[in-house]
């Protein structure tokens, strides 16, 4: 795993990341980050406990939509397998449907 993507996780799991600077993208890297390490089940798992706990951490655990989550994982977890040959998160957003939209850096989901 690449060393930004290392010190993603650690910062993401200590709760260093400030709300503002964690948007839709890096949940979807962080979640990427975590199925492709630890597999669908357990990957699926640790993210949504660790997006719980950082929306708890940071006063806002109303954020966490469980239902949302699923669905995002589920896509992530669907094109992984879908595109085994691709090991590079970039790589992976070109070849999903809307790649230039939602998947673009400063866009995010409405609240």
């Amino acid at each position: 795993m690449r060393s930004e993507y290392q010190e993603l996780l650690r910062a993401f799991e200590a709760g260093e990341i400030p709300n503002t600077a964690f948007r839709h993208r890096d949940h979807l890297l962080t979640a990427w980050l975590y199925l492709s390490r630890d597999g669908p089940a357990r990957g699926a798992e640790n993210i949504a406990v660790g997006i719980q706990r950082f929306a708890a951490a940071k006063g806002v655990p109303e954020k966490y939509n469980h239902t949302e989550t699923l669905f995002w994982i589920r896509f992530l977890a669907h094109a992984i397998e879908t595109h085994r040959d691709v090991d590079d998160f970039e790589t992976l957003l070109t070849r999903l449907p809307g790649s230039g939209s939602v998947w673009q850096e400063g866009n995010d989901l409405p609240d």
